[in-house]
């Protein structure tokens, strides 16, 4: 499925990290997904919440700068070489991955899990139409 991702700049420093996230706890948001790239001097918190415009005007409000962006969110079985195979199936069809990040469920009463996948692509439609 199609879900929206904010992109919100912040310092490298202690507490850089904490601080916008707290102000999207006492709103009221939940966090879905979540990861940072980084540099010596700044970092990118990219993160899936609920009400993503209103998450990014709040957070806007306290003074961090916000970009929204399409990405896949993408649920496959939680097997060797699953993630791979779609990978594949992305490269073999002109689908350019600008970047990834993933995370996996504990295995329920059947013992079976899912792994999911937040994938930032050139063609969000068509990289969708592929992995169905």
């Amino acid at each position: 499925m199609i879900t929206t991702q904010l992109s919100v700049f912040v310092e490298n420093g202690i507490g850089a990290i904490a601080e916008p996230l707290r102000l999207l706890g006492e709103n009221g948001f939940n966090l879905r997904a979540f990861t940072i790239a980084d540099t010596s001097d700044y970092g990118i918190i990219r993160l899936i919440a609920d009400e993503p415009s209103r998450a990014a005007e709040t957070l806007r409000a306290g003074g961090y700068t916000v970009n929204l962006a399409d990405v896949l969110l993408v649920e496959m079985p939680n097997t060797p070489g699953a993630f791979s195979k779609a990978l594949k199936k992305m490269s073999d069809n002109g689908i350019n991955i600008e970047y990834a990040y993933t995370h996996s469920t504990s295995p329920g009463e059947n013992g079976e899990s899912s792994a999911y996948a937040v994938l930032r692509v050139n063609d969000t439609e068509r990289a969708l139409g592929l992995l169905g």
